[in-house]
């Protein structure tokens, strides 16, 4: 409710303001899952600040949840194009490869990355979500492992090394990363959706959806490219997808 009156004050204040219609589209991205608002809303954005490379990530995003997977990746290399500085944008065209299943690219964009700044947990679980899926398992669990390194992330980037193992058949390895999450939980949250890549990765569908639900329960934005992750392939076949799929209203 409060993140709705914030952005409904930012429009009011100045419905032409990039900012204040942003917010707006960031509200229904990530609370109330309106997709023809959050298009609506991001769309106008990227009409009123065509040069920042922010609001066309945000609206890659959108693009990716309503399923134009490769409209979102071009998105990303705009935004990279603008900024190419921009730390996180050279990123989101390397995940965006990942949603695509081009994971080579996927792995050749990251390594790019990776040599400006080879600590950046984010480029170094991305990578290792490719590498992954490619087959490549020692090369997953090695970038994993170091994103593992630093202080807790709700799970985000430990979830790629239980993902990694999970993937390369090292399955009492994928459970000790959950063990591991319900020990941190009592310290600090870990988001649903990292319990549900790693027992997706394990074939435990029933384990898989629980955690979804929890996800979808807890409203958490990063559901918004449930449809486009790769992990969570072998779901599509089984009715419960479908059914979370409708409730996230998905066009």
């Amino acid at each position: 409710k409060k993140a709705e009156e914030t952005a409904s004050r930012a429009i009011a204040l100045d419905p032409q303001l990039p900012e204040a219609v942003t917010s707006v589209g960031l509200f229904h991205l990530t609370f109330d899952w309106d997709w023809t608002a959050v298009g609506e809303a991001l769309g106008k954005a990227t009409r009123l600040a065509p040069r920042s490379a922010q609001v066309r990530l945000y609206y890659a995003f959108y693009l990716l949840a309503i399923g134009k997977t490769n409209d979102a990746l071009q998105e990303t290399k705009r935004a990279e194009d603008l900024e190419p500085f921009f730390q996180v944008a050279p990123v989101r065209v390397g995940e965006f490869y990942y949603f695509n299943h081009q994971y080579d690219l996927a792995i050749r964009q990251l390594r790019q990355t990776l040599e400006f700044d080879s600590t950046y947990r984010l480029a170094q679980a991305s990578i290792a979500y490719a590498f992954a899926q490619a087959g490549k398992h020692d090369s997953a669990i090695v970038w994993a492992s170091k994103a593992t390194r630093g202080p807790p992330s709700y799970g985000v980037f430990t979830s790629a090394l239980g993902t990694a193992y999970a993937l390369a058949g090292r399955r009492s390895d994928a459970l000790a990363v959950i063990d591991s999450f319900r020990r941190q939980a009592k310290q600090h949250d870990v988001i649903p959706l990292s319990y549900a890549m790693i027992y997706a990765a394990l074939g435990d569908r029933d384990s898989a959806f629980l955690w979804l639900d929890r996800s979808y329960a807890d409203r958490d934005w990063s559901l918004t490219w449930l449809r486009a992750e790769p992990v969570f392939d072998p779901l599509h076949s089984d009715p419960r997808w479908d059914a979370l799929v409708r409730r996230m209203k998905f066009p």
